[in-house]
């Protein structure tokens, strides 16, 4: 059988481009290649697109040279990749799926899923709307409370409202979230991986945590700290049909917050919190977890955080992560699922969404444009 040809998409025009890098090698080193051709496509931190051999090499990446590596694009209707040849863009290989290991803004914001759709190429992860709302903090934590979801109490503000009145605007955040009886987090509304992201507790503080977040976002949220919370992490494999649940993650941090070293550059094993909820309460996440997916019409695979506090048994969801690093393939290790058979199985649930939704109706005949031609009105605003 003639094996698929697949590209796998990373870097990007993010402040998680070296994450996403980490991300889409270690998927390159796991492929399946009895199945499939893969092919790396790595997106420059000025966004423009790249494809070579030398994109298997992690050397390539430090003092970054487009030297040896060719222009990729895509373009409406066509499903296979063009490549720069002189100064022009020929068609290459038809392209089967769109691994998707982009994190962060341009990644999981529903970009370049808009793109991959007017391409009619299939792809790895949740739709356009559903990767935009899981990637906005502000409006992910609206559809979280509209749907019922225990979620950190929060407020937002605007640099451009900010900086013409902060007194009364700072004054207004402390009042509404009862600020300082606890500490509070301030937060890019779309940024991940902890940067830009500040745990403070007095005025000051959180003045120097604003401009901070504002130098990443021109819209940035506020919330409470639930203090002596256990964080919770917690992964779903799959789409509205069925999901595949993980095992529970407790990252430990020795910071105020897990800090983005934590996360990617020092993580190691021992450094994963001991602290362990009931299995009442590990079920109940999950339960959570598998929910919130379908809720956000989630697919692919998800990872959402959790604050939990044991005692009062209140789980308080904090985030959904729609790419998340690594794409969580250590979390499913008790279901049997190594990097190549989540990466297999993530190809299939984007090749089955892709026929689901080809399967739609896109068009419908109506007589709008004869009679429109022949100078019949078609409704009372057409002149």
């Amino acid at each position: 059988m003639e094996k698929e040809n697949v590209v796998l998409i990373f870097g990007g025009r993010s402040a998680e481009h070296d994450i996403s890098i980490i991300t889409g090698l270690q998927a390159l080193k796991n492929v399946d290649d009895t199945k499939y051709n893969f092919y790396p496509i790595y997106i420059s931190k000025d966004g423009e697109m790249l494809f070579g051999k030398k994109l298997f090499k992690i050397e390539s990446y430090s003092n970054f040279s487009k030297k040896g590596l060719r222009r990729v694009s895509f373009r409406p209707a066509d499903d296979r990749i063009y490549l720069s040849r002189g100064k022009g863009l020929y068609p290459s290989f038809k392209v089967s799926c769109a691994v998707l290991c982009l994190h962060g803004l341009n990644g999981e914001d529903g970009t370049i899923q808009g793109l991959l759709e007017l391409s009619k190429i299939p792809y790895t992860s949740s739709n356009v709307l559903s990767s935009a709302i899981c990637m906005d903090k502000i409006i992910m934590k609206d559809v979280l409370r509209a749907n019922n979801i225990l979620t950190p109490k929060s407020c937002y503000i605007k640099s451009a409202d900010y900086y013409l009145n902060e007194e009364e605007i700072l004054s207004d955040v402390t009042k509404n979230l009862e600020l300082f009886s606890n500490s509070c987090f301030v937060k890019p509304a779309n940024l991940g991986s902890s940067i830009g992201i500040s745990k403070c507790s007095n005025l000051n503080q959180l003045m120097e945590a604003v401009d901070v977040a504002f130098s990443y976002d021109q819209r940035i949220i506020i919330e409470q700290a639930v203090e002596d919370a256990v964080e919770v992490n917690c992964a779903v494999l799959g789409d509205a049909d069925y999901q595949i649940v993980s095992d529970l993650e407790y990252p430990k941090s020795w910071s105020s917050f897990l800090s983005f070293d934590e996360k990617y550059i020092s993580r190691k094993e021992e450094k994963l919190g001991k602290k362990r909820l009931s299995k009442k309460l590990e079920e109940e996440v999950k339960k959570n977890a598998r929910e919130t997916f379908k809720i956000f019409d989630c697919s692919g695979v998800v990872r959402i955080d959790f604050l939990v506090l044991p005692n009062e048994e209140k789980i308080y969801l904090n985030e959904l992560n729609s790419i998340p690093g690594s794409l969580a393939f250590y979390l499913f290790k008790n279901q049997n699922l190594d990097f190549k058979r989540l990466l297999n199985k993530l190809i299939e649930i984007g090749k089955r969404k892709f026929l689901e939704k080809n399967n739609n109706k896109y068009s419908f005949e109506s007589r709008a444009l004869a009679n429109f031609g022949s100078g019949i009105k078609t409704n009372k605003y057409t002149k």
